[in-house]
């Protein structure tokens, strides 16, 4: 009887050591978060599980379904494109809201993100006298997926406008007419939402033939603006 009361409670305390919150089975102790010492082999809190790799959300990194919201404002002059135009002078400011079709696709060294917006302009003339361009354009864009805080990327859109230059200057012929625009424009990612961008834009305006005359305007435009990028990464 004696001896089997030795091997039961030796049989006993070998149980209770593996069983004291799974540190008897664990390592030698490493030092944690904080200096706090962690046994190997156990979990660490806010660590990836095994089979688990950290993911590095980089400033720059758009996903599809993210929004924009943002805003431009700049500076065009009008071009003697195909010939002598009237100097007209002009201050924008544009408004626009955008949505990412898609994840980054396309080959390694243009693969990138596609996405469309709506952008609203106000345009205000300084020269030759006073006037204003106000209208919507839809907007497509391709952005480059760089890997970095930096994103460059290709703009096309064509849109509708009223101006009262219609029938003060010879090119237009009407108060009624379309745009069709394209530029270059690089993202800077401050932070993971926050990007400054810094734009060339070539925009023609013309009526599309719908009045006479119908010469049209040729314009480039500096645009500097802020955006905000919402949405899950």
């Amino acid at each position: 009887m004696r001896r089997g009361h030795v091997r039961l409670a030796a049989g006993v305390m070998v149980l209770m050591a593996g069983m004291g919150g799974g540190k008897g089975l664990a390592g030698p102790a490493e030092a944690g978060p904080g200096g706090d010492p962690v046994l190997v082999g156990q979990a660490t809190p806010g660590a990836p599980g095994p089979g688990m790799t950290p993911v590095t959300v980089r400033p720059g990194t758009l996903r599809k379904g993210m929004t924009e919201w943002g805003v431009e404002l700049g500076y065009g002059i009008v071009h003697d494109i195909p010939d002598e135009s009237t100097d007209v002078d002009w201050v924008a400011v544009l408004p626009r809201w955008g949505y990412v079709f898609t994840d980054p696709v396309g080959p390694a060294f243009l693969r990138g993100n596609v996405y469309g917006m709506i952008e609203p302009i106000l345009a205000l003339t300084t020269r030759p006298f006073k006037g204003y361009i106000a209208g919507f354009t839809p907007v497509g864009r391709y952005i480059v997926e760089t890997g970095s805080a930096l994103r460059p990327f290709l703009s096309f859109g064509a849109g509708v406008l009223r101006t009262n230059l219609g029938t003060r200057i010879r090119e237009l012929g009407s108060r009624y007419n379309f745009s069709l625009q394209g530029g270059l424009v690089v993202l800077w990612f401050t932070n993971g939402q926050t990007a400054i961008n810094v734009e060339y834009r070539f925009h023609h305006i013309s009526n599309a033939g719908t009045a006479t005359p119908n010469r049209g305007l040729n314009a480039s435009f500096l645009l500097v603006g802020v955006s905000t990028f919402l949405g899950q990464r």
